[in-house]
């Protein structure tokens, strides 16, 4: 592959680690997750020296897309999504799990791990007609999860004018038509109903819960990771339509038109900051996030709770550990690996902010009580599905819906909704025909 403009442009920003012949150094996002790993992999180190390297996900991803391309090695692990995966696999960046031993241990992850999340973010089908294998070992198994406040939802007051206004009991939404009640009912003149997440990417993310919750959603395929010429686009179809234009009519509960609030700058970890200022009845939160919204500086937060998003299914997403392939400490990193995912040290990490994928974690009775989100994740785990890209495509798909919602955000209008999703999806099928056939003329 050729080194991009950004690569090369970017390349004074990897620090030379001298001295770390030595050590193991892993490379990851800085996140309560990532974190949480390095806190422990010390205790597991067996002698090892492990260096991590934190940094914001854009340079993360600058700094490990250098080290590869330049073939320098000086990261045995990236700790990665999976969307970054198909470019790592094609590119021969990582070494498959096949050849770094112990082949029992691997066979055995099925059991131990939530088999369709290691699937979604560590598995990768080189080619149509080739099986798929895994790539990674995951460090996380993330998804998405309903936040409400509790002192709202527990107000006397509001439970019985919402009795009176929909003759039901006001609690945390199962289907997305409460979802839309209650997010207008917690509007007013000091509260918002809903808490978004606009920022580039993160709309197309939390879009794809709206979209593939109702029904409708990107492509009709089993992973992320899937991408060929016969996968049919399905956002023209009457659930993804209605779901979208669900989404949009939340703006007018959320904070679009607040003061302090800029919308398309609202990240996951923004939203996380909405919802500590106590005036936003409901979010959809990354599993990742939580943390930093519960936890305070002696205890955990009482004020919220935390449920499976409205509808049947709830997105899979996390990280795996990628090993580099120019790494000369296959066997010391694989055994560390090894050990993070033993029971003591995911549990450890759990209480410091991981979602770990181990599923024997979230049937632990001690911690469902300690973490008050733990229950929430592993229900949606349990029942999670494709909802993200993770193909050679994902990138443009990304870039394409993200434009796409914003537009359809700043202008106000609902009513053309199928018109703008319909030149969204002949955008991405004619970008998809581009990469798709690049990657058959290089075979």
């Amino acid at each position: 592959m050729a080194i991009s403009r950004r690569l090369l442009l970017s390349s004074a920003f990897l620090p030379l680690l001298s001295g770390c012949a030595k050590s193991l150094v892993f490379l990851g996002e800085d996140t309560p997750s990532v974190r949480a790993i390095a806190n422990v992999a010390a205790s597991v180190a067996a002698g090892n020296s492990i260096k991590f390297v934190f940094d914001p996900y854009e340079q993360m991803i600058i700094k490990a897309d250098t080290d590869f391309a330049s073939k320098t090695g000086n990261f045995d692990v990236v700790l990665q999504y999976n969307t970054a995966l198909a470019g790592y696999v094609r590119n021969n960046y990582i070494i498959p799990l096949d050849q770094i031993g112990d082949k029992a241990w691997i066979d055995g992850l099925s059991d131990r791990l939530y088999e369709k999340a290691w699937k979604e973010v560590g598995w990768y089908q080189s080619s149509t007609g080739e099986p798929a294998k895994p790539f990674g070992v995951p460090f996380s198994a993330n998804t998405m999860i309903l936040c409400c406040k509790r002192s709202l939802f527990e107000d006397e007051r509001a439970r019985s004018r919402y009795q009176t206004l929909h003759s039901k009991e006001l609690a945390p939404p199962t289907t997305w038509d409460d979802f839309e009640k209650i997010a207008e009912f917690f509007t007013t003149a000091e509260t918002r109903g809903v808490a978004l997440q606009g920022a580039d990417s993160f709309i197309y993310w939390e879009w794809a819960n709206f979209a593939f919750g109702l029904g409708g959603g990107v492509m009709k395929k089993p992973f992320g990771w899937v991408s060929d010429d016969v996968t049919p686009l399905i956002l023209t179809t009457d659930r993804t339509i209605k779901a979208t234009e669900l989404y949009l009519r939340l703006k007018q509960y959320s904070q679009f038109d607040q003061a302090g609030a800029d919308f398309f700058k609202t990240d996951a970890a923004q939203q996380v900051e909405l919802m500590k200022s106590g005036r936003y009845a409901m979010s959809i939160v990354w599993s990742d996030m939580v943390y930093n919204l519960v936890h305070g500086q002696v205890s955990w937060s009482s004020d919220y709770t935390f449920h499976v998003i409205p509808g049947p299914v709830s997105m899979l997403a996390g990280g795996s550990y990628y090993i580099n392939r120019q790494t000369a400490n296959r066997e010391r990193v694989a055994s560390i690996i090894r050990s993070l995912l033993e029971f003591k040290q995911q549990r450890e990490m759990a209480l410091i902010g991981l979602c770990p994928p181990r599923k024997d974690i979230y049937a632990d009775d001690e911690l469902r009580r300690t973490i008050p989100y733990l229950s929430a994740v592993g229900a949606s785990l349990e029942r999670g599905v494709y909802m993200l890209e993770a193909g050679p495509d994902a990138e443009n798909i990304g870039i394409i819906l993200s434009r796409t919602l914003q537009e359809m955000f700043r202008s106000g209008e609902v009513d053309n909704v199928a018109a703008r999703l319909s030149a969204a999806e002949a955008e991405i099928r004619e970008r998809r025909r581009e990469i798709l056939g690049s990657i058959r003329d290089k075979r």
